[in-house]
């Protein structure tokens, strides 16, 4: 088995390239990211992630509560549609302040997406416009 690493110094060529490994896949995608805001990055994830599933690839992914907060939740019903298993981790909950005051500071800042058990994304890109629109300098 071949086993590369590759270092994207450009938001766009590693979103890019995430995209079509997410298009290759045949059997399992797992994705976990921090900051998750609604924008094109995210819209042309969903719909991969939605051919992904009709081709009969399992997608799970985990999104932070404080990241992804407000905006993953439009995407709730979306993934039960189409079968992709969405977990928030430690949810932002405004009906128990006192919970979510005790977990506030345990985030889950881990960016990833592992696709067929064998190919890997993993940097400080989180799914956000942010990084293409502004030039952020974070690494894939």
């Amino acid at each position: 088995m071949r086993s590369f690493e590759k270092v994207y110094f450009d938001s766009q060529e590693y979103f890019d390239e995430l995209f079509v490994a997410i298009s290759k896949a045949k059997t399992e995608i797992l994705i976990e990211t921090y900051i998750f805001k609604e924008g094109d990055i995210t819209h042309k994830l969903f719909e991969a992630l939605k051919k992904a599933t009709s081709r009969g690839v399992k997608v799970k992914m985990i999104v932070d509560g404080a990241g992804g907060y407000g905006d993953i939740d439009d995407y709730v019903d979306f993934c039960t549609v189409y079968n992709i298993q969405l977990k928030i981790y430690h949810p932002i909950l405004l009906s128990n302040l006192l919970r979510t005051f005790q977990f506030l500071n345990r985030r889950d800042h881990r960016k990833f997406c592992l696709i067929d058990s064998s190919l890997a994304f993993a940097g400080s890109l989180n799914l956000t416009d942010a990084h293409i629109k502004y030039s952020w300098k974070d690494f894939g």
